[in-house]
């Protein structure tokens, strides 16, 4: 399972989400394991065995760990990406 992600999309889907939340339609919960579910059953929908199921996750993972330590390091922390902790 390989694709090309293009960057512009990925905004796309992001401000979509975003302005759902600045909305106040949804809380932070919310969207967070909206989110969760919805990577879920997109990876279960798009995987045809578990090796991929897995290797989605891993990927999710390593882009979720880079873009928490981007926003913590511009607000001023420093996190450690090893170990997800700050």
């Amino acid at each position: 399972m390989a694709y090309e992600i293009d960057k512009r999309r990925v905004d796309q889907i992001c401000t979509a989400t975003m302005r759902e939340f600045g909305q106040g339609n949804f809380n932070h919960g919310e969207i967070l394991v909206g989110l969760a579910e919805a990577i879920g059953r997109i990876t279960v929908d798009v995987c045809t065995n578990l090796i991929q199921m897995g290797e989605c996750v891993d990927i999710v993972n390593d882009h979720l760990r880079r873009t928490i330590a981007a926003g913590a390091k511009a607000k001023g922390y420093v996190m450690d990406t090893e170990s997800g902790n700050g």
